[in-house]
């Protein structure tokens, strides 16, 4: 009884994260020509078999699960964290410095991981500061786009 429970929970959480790709990801990106119910059935296909792969990946990486956690972690406060504070507060940021930062600091991530150095230095020490240093360089050197204001937004006219 325990492993049919481990069994459905399982697949239940690979059928979302595949329904997930299919609407979220694919059905955003293809707004003007979106994809077939077939085709839906293979995206789903695929991405419930990459996810598979993916977890089984990150459960033969990671020796335990708080491992796992503190890797996330991590991960979020090299990447998301930049990103969040600029957009708050910093009116020069640009999509690109954002983009930017976020690749330069999940790579850095998994680089310092990766290498076994996160032993010696916590990898956000490293990641965090070159994720900022991309976010203000790319920044600086893009232009903003012209964001327009929802009617709701603007000043009332008279």
């Amino acid at each position: 009884m325990p492993f049919a429970l481990i069994v459905t929970t399982g697949s239940s959480y690979l059928l979302t994260c595949s329904a997930n790709v299919v609407h979220d990801l694919v059905g955003q990106v293809r707004r003007s020509q979106p994809p077939t119910d077939r085709q839906n059935l293979w995206i789903g296909r695929i991405a419930v078999l990459v996810v598979a792969t993916l977890g089984f990946v990150m459960v033969s990486f990671f020796p335990s699960v708080l491992a796992l956690q503190m890797y996330a972690y991590t991960m979020y406060g090299a990447t998301i964290t930049p990103v969040l504070f600029a957009g708050l507060f910093w009116k020069r940021a640009t999509a690109a410095g954002a983009l930017s930062a976020m690749a330069v600091g999940a790579l850095a991530t998994i680089v310092w991981e990766v290498t076994g150095r996160s032993d010696e230095l916590n990898s956000v020490l490293v990641a965090l500061p070159l994720a900022v240093l991309s976010l203000v360089g790319v920044s600086l050197l893009t232009t903003r786009g012209r964001v327009d204001e929802p009617e709701s937004m603007a000043a009332p006219s008279r």
